[in-house]
Order: C-alpha cells, then structure tokens, then sequence
C-alpha cells in the first residue's frame, strides 16, 4: 500500500512539474553557494525575482546557464535551452514552443558591451518579459 501511495504522489508531482521547481531550485542553491548573495532562493523563484546586486546578476548568470539558457559567454543557447523547457513542461508541447518563442525574440538583444553577468540578467529579464505576454506560466 505504501509503495503504491508513494508511486501516486510521484506520478502526480511528475505530470505537474514540481521536479523541475526542485531542479532550479538546486541550480540556485548551488549558485548561492559559489556567490553568497545571502539572497533567498525560495523567494527569487517563487516571484520570479532578479536581483539587482553585482552578486545577484552573477547569481542568476550562474543560474540560466545550469538552466541551459545560456552559454559560458552568457549568449542564448537555443540547443541546451530546448531540453530544458521540455522538462519543464512535460507533455505540453505548445508551452515548450511558447518558451522557445519567448527566448528567440531576445535574440535580438544588443548586449556586446556587457559584462557576462548583466548579459544574462537582460536575456532572462526578456524572456520572462516575452512569457509573461504571450501567457507562458512558469
């Protein structure tokens, strides 16, 4: 009885995403670990905040490139970033097509003059910002 409650709930947290939160949720702690912005994850994640601090831009520069987001130079990786939207929204395949979307219009981004870390806080910042308009929930 109790393996088949426990592989219920696993089914159940799998088809509504929550390993995916959990896997984030492990980037950022590992990225508070490397730059101790004293930040709270729970929190960046929960309103989809960005810190503004150097600390916190190199956080969530840290941060998306786990994710796949990004490269080691913090340009948009369209080939890591797609497996990583497929995780997150598994058996949704418009929403992953959204997501794709939402991070191809920052492609346009003109950001050769910034530092890695607010390079990726201005790709993150348009994609969320492209989400959030086209009805992309995280």
């Amino acid at each position: 009885m109790k393996s088949t409650l426990l592989l219920v709930s696993l089914l159940i947290t799998l088809s509504y995403g929550a390993l995916p939160r959990e896997k984030k949720r492990a980037f950022l702690a590992e990225c508070e670990k490397t730059h101790q912005t004293g930040l709270d994850i729970d929190e960046i994640l929960d309103k989809w905040l960005i810190p503004t601090s150097d600390k916190g831009k190199c956080l969530m520069e840290c941060f998306v490139l786990k994710k796949g987001l990004i490269d080691e130079k913090a340009n948009i990786n369209h080939a890591t970033a797609t497996p990583h939207f497929e995780e997150s929204f598994p058996n949704d395949p418009q929403s992953v097509k959204k997501a794709e979307s939402a991070l191809k219009k920052c492609d346009a981004l003109d950001l050769s003059q910034l530092d890695h870390c607010t390079k990726a806080v201005e790709i993150l910042k348009c994609f969320r910002k492209n989400a959030k308009e086209i009805g992309l929930k995280h």
